[in-house]
C-alpha cells in the first residue's frame, strides 16, 4: 500500500508541476492582449502600429476604450477596399497559435442574416531579393451578419490564427457594399482589435 500511495502521490504531483503552470498561463492570456492597436490612431508617433484607412472618419465615442473610435462612412478617405487594415507588424514575439478580438459598434443595423462586415488576418513576406513587400495574402477571415451585432454597443470578434514567425502581419475591416453603407441611416464603429496568445493545455 505505500508503495501505491508514493505512486500516486509521484503521479499527482507530475500532473500538477505539468498542467497548473499551463492552466495559470491559460487564464492569464486569455484575459490579457499581448498587443493592442486602436483603430482610430493613424500612429504618426509610432509608424510600426500605424493603421491605415479607406473610408471614414475618427469620431469622439465615450464608449470607446480611448473614448475616440473610427467611423465608417461612404467617402473615400484612401484607395482600397477595407475600412481599417495594417499595421504590417512583426511585433509578435514567437510563433504560434493566436487570437484577435475586434471590438465593433452599429448603430441602426437591421437585425438580419446579409453580411455587414468581413474580418480577416492577412500576411506577408519581404522577399530578400530586394522585391517590394508582398502582402495582403489571407491567413483567415470571419463575416459579422447584422443579426450578431447589438445596436449601439460595442461587442467582440474573435478571429483565431497561426502565425510563423516571421510574416508583416495585417489586420482588417471591410464593410460589405462600403460605398452605400451609411446612405441607409446605419452607422458602424471600430474601436480596436486585441492580440491574444492562445495557450493550448497539451
Amino acid at each position: 500500500m505505500d508503495t501505491l500511495k508514493i505512486l500516486f502521490s509521484g503521479a499527482l504531483g507530475g500532473v500538477c508541476v505539468y498542467y497548473i503552470p499551463k492552466l495559470l498561463k491559460k487564464v492569464l492570456y486569455r484575459r490579457r492582449p499581448i498587443l493592442i492597436y486602436q483603430f482610430d490612431d493613424n500612429g504618426n508617433d509610432q509608424p510600426l502600429r500605424r493603421i491605415h484607412h479607406s473610408f471614414g472618419r475618427v469620431v469622439d465615442d465615450n464608449d470607446a476604450s480611448n473614448k475616440r473610435a473610427w467611423e465608417h462612412t461612404k467617402d473615400r478617405s484612401a484607395p482600397g477596399h477595407a475600412t481599417c487594415y495594417g499595421p504590417y507588424t512583426k511585433e509578435i514575439p514567437f510563433r504560434g497559435k493566436y487570437k484577435a478580438r475586434f471590438r465593433i459598434k452599429t448603430e441602426g443595423v437591421r437585425n438580419e442574416n446579409n453580411p455587414v462586415v468581413v474580418l480577416d488576418v492577412t500576411h506577408g513576406m519581404i522577399r530578400l531579393d530586394g522585391k517590394p513587400v508582398i502582402l495582403g495574402l489571407p491567413l483567415v477571415e470571419r463575416k459579422i451578419l447584422g443579426r450578431e451585432f447589438e445596436n449601439g454597443k460595442y461587442k467582440d470578434f474573435d478571429v483565431y490564427f497561426e502565425y510563423d514567425g516571421q510574416s508583416l502581419l495585417e489586420f482588417r475591416c471591410a464593410v460589405i457594399n462600403p460605398e452605400s453603407f451609411s446612405e441607409n441611416g446605419a452607422r458602424i464603429f471600430f474601436d480596436n482589435v486585441n492580440i491574444f496568445h492562445v495557450i493550448e493545455m497539451l
